[in-house]
């Protein structure tokens, strides 16, 4: 197909382009684009390279840049395996800054280093392995060659040493998962098929045992373990098989097994997948609001393809609307993007102990950093630099920081426990409370056991009085309920005649 760019903006009245994507010869089809700028006499750009033209915005306006396009770095199954880089975001202090070569865009843009090193890329040349996808599908004797391992009659000077080709393969296969993993079926749904309704479940193995597949993927409910004999026929030189040690591979003898396969998280999440249209001719295009939109047509298997695609070469920006204080416990973030349908991932990165304390993160226009409390658990109190990107729905990412705008530095401060602080101050109130009717308590038993002491006394002595004269002592009596001596009653003299 065939799309024609007209010089409608301002900003690219000097641009007239056509647009070709998809097609077929005799070999088969194609599903890659070009672009061919009218006015110059460079030659077809085929997108992704660093030869592309792309657009972002410089001094708030969007602007056409030369070539140098940071889709470059993004991947597919079949990019090189040059492209598999280790990238270090800038820091405020210097650190790991890249400068535009060609000083034509503002930013800091990160470096990148390559993960396989010179003679370890020329070991894959000699063996025909040049794509990410030549990576996955590697076989035991050419991991075991790379490893070391080979026929005995080769000698052992003329060997390889990549003793990191599992960790590499590792990661092919991490960006197969997120990159080259599309389900065919999707381009021409029919709205129908896999739902569950239509679902027809498949009585296997053992009686009793449901089997349904939906959405390509079967739902057991139990998995059968491979065998260990299984295992050792099919090992592909790199998976760990915990009970075999040296395992025998045919014609090269023993091959010790790696001890351990990094977990490349840390690389994935800085790759970036390529948005092609896919094989497919006789697909309609037209270049509308800036983009190129291809619709239908039919791929190799002489099926009409049911999807749209667009060609997107502007690369979005992230701006910070709201950051917290330095020296604070503020921890409200809120930014926003420059294109429409944007969503956001957010880093963070511990400048004092130089380590990334949260990888990226998708969210949408605004987050909260009040995980990083200490006395809740988080990291605690330091200086942090915080990265927000932008991916638009064509994929493409923010791909230079700049302080203030899309990353951040500052120093957090816990805040005050105050949950923690009035439970103590609660907690010692209570205290003194119990403290005070401890004490009244205390205070009123040693009142009454003095009470008893003095009243047991004068009983005694009351008694001993009595008892010289052989007289018992009514106590009742004499001292009445109340504990206390009764006083004898004088009798009053009558007045006049007498009294009575």
């Amino acid at each position: 197909g065939t799309v024609f760019e007209p010089p409608s903006m301002a900003f690219t009245s000097n641009f007239t382009k056509v647009y070709t994507f998809g097609g077929h010869d005799e070999e088969g089809m194609f599903g890659d684009c070009w672009s061919w700028d009218l006015n110059a006499s460079n030659p077809f750009l085929e997108d992704y390279t660093a030869d592309q033209w792309y657009r972002g915005k410089l001094d708030g306006l969007d602007t056409y840049f030369e070539p140098g396009s940071p889709a470059q770095h993004y991947v597919d199954m079949d990019s090189d395996v040059s492209l598999l880089q280790k990238v270090y975001l800038p820091r405020v202090n210097g650190e790991n800054i890249q400068e535009d070569p060609l000083m034509q865009e503002k930013g800091n843009w990160p470096e990148r280093i390559p993960i396989i090193r010179p003679h370890e890329l020329q070991y894959l040349r000699d063996m025909n392995i040049n794509t990410i996808q030549d990576l996955v599908d590697m076989d035991v004797y050419q991991i075991s060659k790379l490893r070391g391992y080979d026929f005995p009659q080769v000698p052992m000077e003329e060997r390889y040493n990549f003793y990191g080709i599992c960790d590499v393969r590792k990661l092919a296969q991490g960006i197969y998962d997120m990159c080259g993993k599309v389900d065919d079926r999707l381009w021409y749904y029919d709205g129908y098929y896999g739902h569950p309704m239509n679902v027809d479940p498949v009585q296997k193995g053992v009686p009793s045992r449901l089997y349904a597949e939906w959405h390509g993927t079967d739902y057991t409910a139990v998995e059968e373990e491979e065998s260990l004999d299984d295992q050792l026929e099919n090992w592909d030189g790199c998976s760990i098989i915990d009970e075999a040690g040296a395992i025998d591979v045919d014609g090269i003898g023993e091959v010790k097994q790696v001890k351990e396969i990094r977990d490349p998280w840390r690389e994935l999440e800085e790759f970036q997948c390529k948005q092609n249209p896919g094989t497919r001719s006789y697909a309609a295009g037209v270049y509308f609001q800036q983009k190129v939109f291809v619709m239908g047509g039919m791929d190799g298997d002489k099926r009409l393809r049911q999807d749209t695609w667009y060609r997107d070469d502007r690369i979005p920006r992230a701006n910070f609307v709201l950051v917290p204080q330095t020296a604070s416990s503020q921890k409200e973030f809120e930014f926003t993007g420059d294109e429409d349908g944007c969503i956001f991932e957010y880093k963070m990165f511990d400048m004092d102990e130089y380590l990334d304390v949260l990888r990226w993160t998708p969210t949408v226009y605004r987050t909260s950093v009040s995980w990083m409390n200490k006395w809740t658990g988080g990291p605690g109190d330091g200086t942090y630099t915080f990265y927000v990107r932008c991916i638009d729905p064509a994929a493409n990412v923010d791909h230079t920081f700049n302080p203030g705008e899309n990353m951040y530095t500052w120093t957090y401060v816990s805040p005050l426990p105050m949950d923690l602080i009035l439970g103590c101050v609660f907690g010692f109130l209570g205290f003194c409370l119990v403290l005070y009717w401890e004490i009244r308590r205390r205070k009123k038993k040693a009142a009454m056991e003095r009470y008893a002491l003095k009243r047991m006394r004068r009983k005694f002595k009351a008694k001993q009085k009595k008892g010289k004269k052989g007289v018992d002592v009514d106590f009742d009596e004499l001292y009445g309920a109340d504990g206390k001596k009764k006083k004898k009653k004088k009798k009053k003299k009558g007045k006049g005649n007498g009294g009575f």
